[in-house]
């Protein structure tokens, strides 16, 4: 969801200070030879408790625990953060259709060695999975970034944003140069026919996305 190519992105312009969450080991590579900083600061002090679903998330990757990660929801960091790195932070995130996001992360999630059922049969038993993607730009229900980047319109939505914030001049220009997941999804395997063998699949999104379908409008496309 061009989310990674964005945090990519966004690191070129981070200092000591900021954190910057892990990502895959390639990515991390590119990142850091294209002249952005790698990881940092996202880990767990000595003086911090390490919760057990930290210690639950690192075993599933395979990793060590790590108190800020790749993706993780809002409502998380504001907690981490506190009220008042939260309240002084601009905060961005990326939306995107959601018939081509259920298209997009099945076909990485196979790319990724996942055993997976039928299109439209693991779409209706993943929609929790899919409805992620909302708790990076709302929490209880309530948007809470500043900027709402769309993916269909990403070029267009960076440069207004670095209109509104003039620190990220050039992020554009960087992000387009940016691939990270690139190549994974066949190119025929466009929204409209992957869903199309499955009407209870299309049914289960424009329930579950009804809000974003309506304001976005989202429709099923090839």
């Amino acid at each position: 969801m061009a989310g990674t190519s964005f945090e990519m992105a966004l690191s070129h312009f981070a200092e000591p200070k900021d954190i910057i969450t892990p990502i895959g080991k390639g990515e991390e590579r590119f990142r850091v030879e294209a002249g952005a900083r790698g990881a940092q600061n996202y880990g767990f002090t000595r003086d911090d408790e390490i919760p057990h679903a930290a210690v639950e998330r690192a075993k599933r990757r395979r990793e060590v625990p790590s108190k800020f990660y790749n993706h993780m929801s809002a409502a998380a960091a504001q907690a981490l953060l506190g009220a008042d790195r939260w309240d002084s932070a601009q905060r961005v995130s990326i939306i995107r259709n959601p018939f081509d996001l259920a298209v997009s992360l099945y076909h990485w999630r196979a790319s990724a060695g996942h055993m997976l059922p039928e299109f439209g049969e693991w779409c209706i038993a993943n929609v929790d999975l899919l409805l992620q993607n909302r708790e990076s730009y709302a929490i209880g229900g309530e948007r809470i970034v500043h900027h709402l980047l769309r993916y269909e319109q990403i070029a267009a939505d960076i440069a207004a944003l670095e209109l509104a914030i003039p620190e990220l001049n050039g992020l554009g220009d960087i992000f387009s140069k940016t691939t990270a997941k690139s190549g994974v999804r066949p190119a025929v395997a466009t929204a409209a026919a992957s869903f199309a063998p499955y009407p209870l699949a299309v049914e289960a999104i424009e329930t579950a996305f009804a809000e974003e379908i309506v304001e976005f409008g989202y429709r099923l496309a090839g």
